[in-house]
């Protein structure tokens, strides 16, 4: 197994790394692609750890079906087991499409787009939400979290990443190249949020990579209500 995750990461790297040839910084510095490849080996140790921290929560669920709401690239997606049915929906299939032809372990991925997510009714076990929220308001994000709950099966799950936002943080983030002045919130404002709707009841929280002293990430997993 491990050797298998091993030549699934392989491959992505090698798929990011011609994308990432492929454009200019200013064309993707909004995307998580170059923190994947950073030459700095903290930055990609982070945000490659971040993954199957994500992963681990998913395995520990073991839905029948996933939706990995912003997939951007497909990075996590590619390391979920086939024999779950993985679908995929972003508002840009660029990144995700320039993958898959490199990535043949998202070719059996199903892309939705929004306005097929608005006809679906209750049909996934899990809904991974990865540093995605973040780009909203808080308005938007309650629109989201109706979607989700409406998505999800009785019984369903969701998974949400996203940055703190504090004083570690954005050092890390000017570290690593990037202003971040595209972000509208933060995870705990997130959570709050979530916690207002009633939709979901919080059922684990990660502090990641250090809780308290070097948090740069949450990992919220949720049970819908």
């Amino acid at each position: 197994m491990e050797k298998e995750i091993k030549k699934i990461k392989l491959s992505i790297i090698n798929g990011l790394n011609q994308y990432a040839n492929s454009k200019t910084f200013e064309e993707i510095k909004e995307t998580a692609i170059p923190s994947y490849i950073h030459k700095n080996s903290i930055v990609r140790w982070v945000f490659w750890k971040r993954v199957f921290i994500i992963l681990n929560q998913i395995k520990k669920i073991s839905p029948k079906s996933i939706l990995d709401f912003g997939c951007g690239s497909g990075i996590i997606t590619a390391f979920i087991e086939s024999k779950i049915k993985r679908f995929v929906t972003d508002i840009s299939y660029e990144s995700f499409d320039f993958m898959r032809q490199r990535v043949s372990y998202l070719r059996d991925a199903t892309k939705l787009y929004p306005n097929d997510l608005d006809k679906m009714g209750p049909q996934f076990e899990l809904i991974l939400a990865a540093d995605v929220l973040e780009h909203l308001n808080a308005g938007e994000i309650a629109k989201e979290l109706s979607l989700f709950h409406g998505l999800l099966v009785d019984g369903g799950h969701l998974v949400i990443s996203g940055p703190t936002e504090n004083l570690v943080y954005k050092i890390g983030r000017k570290i690593a190249g990037y202003k971040n002045d595209y972000h509208k919130t933060n995870i705990d404002a997130i959570a709050g949020i979530v916690s207002k709707s009633a939709l979901f009841k919080l059922n684990n929280k990660i502090r990641y990579p250090l809780p308290f002293i070097f948090e740069g990430f949450w990992i919220l997993t949720y049970d819908k209500a």
